[in-house]
């Protein structure tokens, strides 16, 4: 990939987003270090999946917009691996069904609509969902968030939202529009956000409001987050410090909950022995991934639970022993299933269903 700094990419992405958008944000991962990135995911303004490690993630520029009752986004990528490795992780990661072969679309009548995949060329990379040519009608304008790159050039995240005209009335307390940046430091991460509000009373009643809870939500509360505000005219102006140390032990706390609810999901869908019909592929191969998200999502020693799934999936592999997933299955769970004493951590974790 030609020499182009990465302030450079993404303002070349950030030019082809729409300036009517009603949210934008725009990113550049590597300018975190890499152990600390996932930890900024959980706070961040842009997709979480920018910053678990992956093929090379250079910039990212991503807006949503509505036009005639229909809402639109375009997220833009560039990057320096290679266009197939970007191709798989992105079926696996992103967490859409993602269409390689559909044209840019002018409308989207079709509910629900399809997400375009393409590569622009050998280093970009978009995907889009709605009216996305109606974008580069406005490019020529320039988008807040490019305004908001050239303000602050240091900041690896800038993101901008304005809200919808029926909440823009006098009497309310939400910001007409608002900007955020993001800045590392040598212990955490500076973030700062300015609101425009109605009139000067509201951005007065915004003074007396709990930053820290309206800019991250009650869970900063537990951590050692410093929020400040202050006024000018009808702006706001809210500042948060977090350390490393706190937000890598908000991740942690998040994603035991989500294993907790993963694990009670499962378990409830499991089905015993004998409901299940065993000598159709389809109901075996189902009750198998149920029960592998179920080990999975398990935070006690797995070792027991994979035993026990192993000899399901050998239950289904004796009368299916053509099929390809079950083979696979039955090959992990066996490593798995090893006394652990020649096992490593990393080695007793289940990856992604085959």
């Amino acid at each position: 990939m030609p020499a182009v700094s990465e302030l450079d990419l993404a303002r070349e992405l950030t030019a082809r987003l729409p300036a009517d958008a009603d949210a934008c944000v725009v990113a550049r991962p590597r300018l975190l270090a890499a152990d600390v990135r996932e930890d900024f995911g959980a706070i961040s303004q842009a997709d979480a999946w920018l910053w678990q490690p992956g093929p090379g993630w250079l910039a990212y520029a991503h807006a949503v917009w509505t036009h005639d009752g229909k809402h639109s986004w375009l997220t833009l990528l560039s990057f320096d691996g290679e266009q197939a490795a970007a191709r798989v992780w992105l079926s696996q990661h992103v967490g859409l069904e993602l269409d390689w072969a559909a044209p840019a679309a002018v409308s989207c009548a079709d509910e629900p609509c399809p997400t375009r995949a393409a590569f622009l060329d050998a280093h970009t990379l978009e995907l889009s969902r709605g009216a996305t040519l109606r974008a580069s009608a406005a490019l020529q304008h320039g988008s807040p968030c490019a305004r908001l790159l050239r303000e602050q050039a240091s900041a690896f995240e800038v993101s901008f939202r304005r809200e919808e005209p029926l909440f823009n009335d006098a009497a309310s307390d939400v910001p007409l529009q608002s900007g955020a940046w993001a800045v590392a430091t040598a212990t955490g991460v500076l973030v700062q956000r300015q609101e425009l509000m109605a009139d000067s009373a509201a951005a007065e009643r915004a003074l007396d409001r709990d930053a820290c809870s309206e800019l991250w939500g009650s869970g900063s509360a537990a951590l050692d987050v410093v929020c400040e505000r202050s006024r000018r005219a009808m702006l706001v102006l809210s500042v948060a410090r977090m350390r490393w140390d706190d937000l890598h032990m908000r991740r942690n706390d998040a994603q035991r909950h989500a294993l907790a609810q993963q694990y009670a999901a499962a378990l409830e869908r499991m089905q015993p022995d004998t409901a299940v019909d065993w000598s159709n592929l389809e109901a075996a191969w189902q009750e198998l991934s149920v029960r592998r998200a179920l080990l999975a999502a398990s935070t006690a020693d797995r070792r027991p639970m994979a035993l026990e799934l192993l000899r399901a999936t050998q239950k289904a592999l004796a009368l299916h022993p053509d099929e390809p997933r079950l083979q696979r299955l039955n090959a992990e769970l066996e490593r798995i299933g090893q006394p652990s004493t020649t096992r490593t951590p990393k080695e007793q974790t289940v990856g992604n269903a085959p």
